[in-house]
Parts: C-alpha cells; sequence; structure tokens
C-alpha cells in the first residue's frame, strides 16, 4: 500500500518536474546564425552539360539541406532569370511563355525574394506584370520605376487578392529557438542598361541613400541586392561602408570581393555554383561574422524530387514543339574542353570563339559568298557553352532563328555597316563578320583583298539584319539603292531557312 503511494507521488513529482523545465523559458544568449543561399542569372531551369551541373532541382536540394540545419534560411536570386531562354521563345495553351516556366521552377524550388536584372525587362510589360503575379516569392526594387499610364509608380504583385506595391526596403526578420531576434535591412539597386518606355530607372547612389537610411534605424544590419557590374558593385560599396554583403549578379562568372569590411559575391550563371552565406550576429556587441562558401551544383548534389516534376513538365513541352520544327534537343554535337563565350559583355564589343563559330557556319551554309556578317542582339545565351554541346544549347544561343539570306552590296554599305556598328559597342548592332577583316594598314578587306567601294559583293546575313529594324542599322534594307538585291533561300535549303539548323550541321562536321 504505501510502496504504491510512493511510487505514484513519484511519478506525480517527475511530472511537474518535466513539464515545469518545459514551460521555463531558455534564456537569450543574444547570438544568432542564419544562412543567406545566393543565385544569380539563372535563365534555365534544368541541368545544363548533359545534366552534370546546375538546375532548379538542385537548387532546391541545396536549400532544404540548409533548412534542416538550420530553419533561419533564405534565398535570394539577385536579377535576370525571367528571359532570355530557348524555352521562353516558345508557345503554350496559346500564348508565349517568357519566363512562366521560371516562375514555377522558382516557386517550387522555395526562392524567398528577387531583385529586376536587366533581362526581366525584355519582357514586354503585360507579360512581365504576369509574372510578377504568378510568382510565390517576394521582390524588391530600390531604383526601379514602372511608367504606368497613370505615371511614376511602383511595380505591383497581386499577393491574396490584394494589389500591393513592391517596395524599395525590406526588413527581415529572424528568430531562433531561445529567441534572439535578427532584423535584416534590403536594398536592391539594378542595372540600367536596359531602356525601353514602360520602366523608369533612378540614379544608383541616390537610391541606395534613400533606401539606407529609410533602414538604418529599423534593422540590426543592412545588405544590399544587386545586379550590376562589378566595378559598379565596387563603387556602391565605397560610397556606403555600412553595408555588409552585397549579393550580386550580371557577371555571370563566380567572384568574391572584398571592399574594407564589405564584402560583394556573385556565383556561376544558371546555378552551375550559388553562394552560402552563414552569418552569425551577436546582438550584445553588434558584431557580424560573415563565412561565404562558394558551392557547385554537380551530380554529387541529388535532385529534388518535387522540382524535377516542374521542370520536367516544361523539358516535354519544348521537345515537343521544337521536334516539330525538325530539331533534336538532345542531340549531343561535340564536347570542348574550352568554354564558348555567348556573354554579352563580351559578344556587344568584340568577337569571341561562339561568335567566330557562328560566322563561319553561316558562311558554309552559304558557298559563293564573298563574306558575312550579322547582329549580335540575335544571340541570346548570355552565357557560356561549356562541356557536351548539345542541340539545344545551339538553339538556346539563337531561339528566334531565322534564315539566313544573301544580300549584294556595294563595298561602301558594307564599310558603314560595319564602322556604324563599331560606334555603337554594347549594343544589339554589333556586327560580328567573317572573311571581312582590316590589313595592316587599317583598309578594310574582303578575301584579303582591299574592300572597293563601288564593287558589288554577295554577303551572307540573318534575316533580321536586312529588314531595316536594326537601331542604327536602319539603312540596311531592300529600298537602300546601294542594296542591288536581298535574296531568300530555296525551299530545298532547309540549312538556309533555320540559322540553328545551319549551325548544328557545321558543328556536326567538325566545325570550331
Amino acid at each position: 500500500m504505501y510502496r504504491k503511494s510512493y511510487i505514484l507521488l513519484g511519478f506525480i513529482l517527475f511530472t511537474y518536474q518535466q513539464n515545469s523545465s518545459a514551460q521555463t523559458p531558455v534564456k537569450d544568449d543574444g547570438l544568432i546564425k542564419i544562412n543567406l543561399l545566393q543565385l544569380n542569372d539563372v535563365y534555365e531551369i534544368a541541368a545544363l552539360d548533359n545534366g552534370a551541373v546546375g538546375g532548379m532541382a538542385r537548387v532546391a536540394t541545396i536549400r532544404k539541406r540548409l533548412m534542416q540545419e538550420n530553419p533561419n534560411t533564405y534565398t535570394i536570386l539577385s536579377g535576370d532569370f525571367l528571359f532570355p531562354s530557348a524555352i521562353g521563345t516558345m508557345y503554350y495553351e496559346g500564348k508565349a511563355i517568357k519566363g512562366r516556366q521560371m516562375t514555377e521552377a522558382m516557386n517550387s524550388a522555395g526562392v524567398d525574394l528577387v531583385t529586376f536584372g536587366n533581362h526581366e525587362f525584355d519582357l514586354k510589360e503585360n507579360e512581365l506584370i504576369e509574372r510578377i503575379n504568378q510568382s510565390s516569392f517576394d521582390w524588391i526594387g530600390s531604383n526601379v520605376w514602372h511608367n504606368a499610364q497613370t505615371g511614376k509608380q511602383a511595380f505591383t504583385k497581386i499577393d491574396k487578392f490584394n494589389l500591393n506595391p513592391i517596395p524599395q526596403t525590406r526588413v527581415l526578420v529572424f528568430k531562433d529557438t531561445d529567441n534572439t531576434e535578427l532584423k535584416i535591412g534590403v536594398f536592391s539597386i539594378t542595372i540600367n542598361t536596359t531602356q525601353i518606355p514602360y520602366v523608369i530607372y533612378d540614379d544608383y547612389i541616390n537610391s541606395a541613400k534613400d533606401a539606407i537610411n529609410t533602414l538604418r534605424s529599423q534593422c540590426d544590419f543592412i545588405i544590399g541586392v544587386t545586379h550590376l557590374s562589378i566595378d559598379d558593385d565596387i563603387l556602391l560599396a565605397k560610397a556606403f561602408p555600412e553595408v555588409k554583403l552585397l549579393i550580386g549578379g550580371h557577371e555571370h562568372v563566380h567572384s568574391f570581393t572584398a571592399v574594407g569590411n564589405t564584402f560583394i559575391a556573385k556565383a556561376d550563371a544558371n546555378a552551375r555554383t550559388v553562394y552560402v552565406h552563414e552569418l552569425l550576429y551577436d546582438k550584445r556587441t553588434k558584431d557580424l561574422k560573415i563565412k561565404s562558401d562558394l558551392v557547385s551544383l554537380d551530380k554529387s548534389i541529388v535532385e529534388d524530387d518535387q522540382t524535377l516534376q516542374v521542370v520536367n513538365k516544361w523539358i516535354g513541352i519544348a521537345d515537343k514543339s521544337l521536334k516539330d520544327q525538325g530539331f533534336d534537343p538532345k542531340e549531343i554535337l561535340a564536347n570542348v574542353s574550352e568554354p564558348y563565350d555567348g556573354r554579352e559583355s563580351e559578344i556587344r564589343f568584340r568577337s569571341t570563339n561562339l561568335t567566330r563559330l557562328i560566322g563561319k557556319a553561316i558562311s558554309a551554309a552559304t558557298p559563293g559568298i564573298d563574306g558575312s556578317f550579322y547582329n549580335s542582339g540575335g544571340i541570346r545565351l548570355d552565357d557560356e557553352l561549356t562541356g557536351t554541346i548539345t542541340q539545344y544549347d545551339v538553339i538556346r544561343t539563337l531561339p528566334y532563328g531565322g534564315k539566313i539570306m544573301i544580300a549584294e552590296m556595294k563595298g561602301s554599305i558594307i564599310k558603314k555597316a560595319i564602322e556604324t556598328s563599331y560606334e555603337h559597342k554594347g549594343n544589339g548592332c554589333f556586327l560580328q563578320i567573317d572573311n571581312i577583316d582590316k590589313n595592316s594598314k587599317g583598309e578594310w578587306t574582303i578575301n584579303k583583298k582591299k574592300l572597293k567601294d563601288e564593287k558589288v559583293y554577295k554577303i551572307a546575313v540573318n534575316d533580321y539584319l536586312v529588314s531595316g529594324l536594326q537601331q542604327y542599322l536602319e539603312f540596311l534594307n531592300d529600298k537602300n539603292p546601294d542594296i542591288l538585291k536581298i535574296s531568300s533561300p530555296d525551299v530545298s535549303d532547309s540549312f538556309r531557312y533555320d540559322l540553328r539548323k545551319a549551325i548544328i550541321n557545321y558543328i556536326r562536321l567538325g566545325g570550331r
């Protein structure tokens, strides 16, 4: 009887002690650790190099691993993701896809926050607004504005039936298990290279200054999410040394730069790599330690099943569309040991191994010509081709394709076109040329012979270039008396009917 009572009493006391312990709050130690997962310039939802690297499904895997280690994990994409891509140029359910595949993949992967890159504004106004509203992630824009019918205003996003302006600043709030609370202020700056009527850009420095002044009293410290050239990022870091970290994009090649106590990080394009920033903050001393690791998303990272299903859905849509056009997107054409450079920062200023390959392919598809040229703006890759090159790689390099035309024109027009394009380096009008060069005297030559102003030459060009629509080169059209003839390819000439097929055939036959 007494023994049973002691046992019962002991059990009650033990249970009471356990409940009391559970209700006792853990003391706040003032320390909190968070992870910021960074990616930038992601145009392709699927893994590249025959599945070897990148892909949004691998991003999802990394994010889930980090979340398991630390629930205070936040994923940021610092611009350029809605365009360009080959899938984006196709149609589905009667509408241009234009980034819909990317928003769905990013929603599935768990991206938390994005800023605008210059390529977001390659979309039409209504297309961009539609993608913003389809996204489950947040947006931020400190220096970009919507030039709407009612004037300058913030871009908006529909959340739960409410139309909310995209904010210029955000405050991210984190708590750990002992209730240490951290507030991080965030601003963003976007490069102003894409000048279109529906977008207004404010000055980088003034916008950052206003945002930082707004955030200073609201948070423990400030970071920036930027889509700028590295030179502009450095200027920003020098102007605002209190900013601890700039999560950047635009260059496509990973870099990590220290400017005083500010770090500037950029990962490789298309999620070939991501940055994981581990931030440890001491609320008592206000000391911040940042540990940044560049992580390669290679075959060692298993693709997340849920996101992979979304990716495969869109790859299936794209494959069907391309096969209907006579392509075999998965065909391996070559394995290359050096990257083929299609980055806009290069091809709109000079020739690269990729632009030269395209020029040679155009010339090879049109025997009997004197030379060839095409506008760099037709290349929409803004990336490097590495490792295994497939038909799909060619398609994503030139997603709009186009015909190869033969224009019979005077040497004076050839010279004017090339020199005009060189005066506007950085623009899509910049011409890539084949078999046309300058000699040691600085004279233009074709077939190593001096270009003569009144002589008529046969030049292979892409159809858009002689449409009269290319900015600064509008004089290249069939109304110009110095262009005697512009001929279309024969119906039987499939390689000239689609520039991409000409390149595919050229590479397949060993051309480099």
